[in-house]
């Protein structure tokens, strides 16, 4: 029996290790963090990464929700974001 607790706990150590944070990249879509630390620089900490639907949108790269949140996309993200659009991206209030 503790053989396969060791073997589970050594399992789950290595698998943790190879999953990386999703950021939203300059297209928009979401890739793996490449940075060692984390988020990019001035970033901070990055809101989680949800979907919600577009209800207002402010030119020249902002979304915005209908429950009071807010988005930045890069301009050509922003182009193809339709207003009624599901988007995932790190809203924020």
């Amino acid at each position: 029996m503790n053989v396969t607790r060791t073997a589970g706990a050594i399992w789950l150590v290595f698998c943790a290790a190879c999953f990386r944070p999703l950021i939203p990249g300059p297209d928009g879509l979401l890739r793996p963090d490449t940075l060692k630390g984390g988020n990019p620089p001035g970033r901070g900490v990055s809101a989680p990464v949800v979907s919600k639907k577009v209800a207002e949108k402010a030119a020249p790269a902002t979304l915005y929700s209908g429950d009071g949140y807010h988005c930045q996309v890069n301009p050509a993200r922003f182009a193809e974001v339709k207003i009624g659009d599901n988007v995932l991206c790190p809203w924020t209030k």
